[in-house]
């Protein structure tokens, strides 16, 4: 259990409040580690002795955690703190866990600078480019087949029958000729065209579809964040203090 000792909400502390140099975390949401969502900051419990403070008081007022400010990241930007830990090891919180410092001035109003930025983290972040892949419709290949009609002419011999008359002279008499009409009928025969058509396969499509690779560039933008330290850069220890920025 640790200790509260001296330790007053900044709720209780009506001439108090947080600096404008600080950001009032309190309305913000308090995630862990691992993304379990805990709460949001309802108030800062504050150690008088040194205006720091120790504790974010988290929850939704039925079932209020404490959270350690030191082991706090800060996320200005999302209006988020990332804490370390789980649910379970955080100490519940009631109006009995803080003890009102009656000691705490309250006669005249101060603004005191609420100090938890000891330890404090910001963490950079960039964006990753992932592509991947899906397969969508691209379009479609009809393969269909359609009728067409084309004139051919082709000679084919042909034959048929035609009458052969020879005029000779009867040298050689014999009986006796009889004058009168008369007349000879030869039938003549000739070869007629008979015309037949049936379809016959030619030829055949096969039809299969296949995979092939080819490269696209994809281009894109990708946006990251960069650390800047404005002010006094001698108060800062650190190597390109004012701007670090990766080229």
């Amino acid at each position: 259990m640790a200790n509260f000792t001296g330790l007053t909400a900044l709720s209780d502390m009506k001439n108090y409040t947080v600096s404008e140099e600080d950001p009032d975390v309190r309305g913000w949401h308090v995630f862990t580690a691992n993304g379990e969502r805990i709460g949001s900051i309802r108030d800062l419990l504050i150690d008088t002795s040194r205006m720091k403070a120790e504790y974010f008081v988290t929850g939704d007022g039925e079932d209020d955690l404490l959270v350690p400010a030191a082991s706090a990241q800060v996320n200005a930007d999302r209006r988020e703190v990332l804490v370390t830990g789980e649910r379970g090891a955080f100490e519940r919180y009631t109006r009995a866990t803080s003890g009102v410092d009656s000691t705490v001035e309250r006669g005249h109003h101060r603004e005191h600078r609420t100090d938890y930025s000891d330890g404090q983290r910001m963490t950079r972040s960039e964006e990753e480019l992932r592509i991947g892949k899906r397969e969508v419709e691209a379009g479609e290949v009809v393969v269909a087949k359609h009728v067409e009609t084309e004139r051919v002419r082709q000679d084919v011999p042909v034959e048929r029958e035609r009458v052969r008359i020879e005029r000779r002279p009867v040298s050689d008499a014999r009986g006796a000729a009889d004058i009168a009409e008369d007349s000879i009928r030869v039938p003549l025969v000739e070869e007629e065209l008979v015309v037949e058509k049936r379809p016959v396969v030619k030829e055949e499509l096969v039809i299969s579809k296949e995979r092939v690779t080819e490269r696209e560039a994809v281009d894109t933008e990708v946006r990251r964040e960069e650390f800047d330290v404005t002010g006094d850069t001698s108060l800062v220890n650190g190597e390109d203090a004012i701007r670090r920025r990766r080229e």
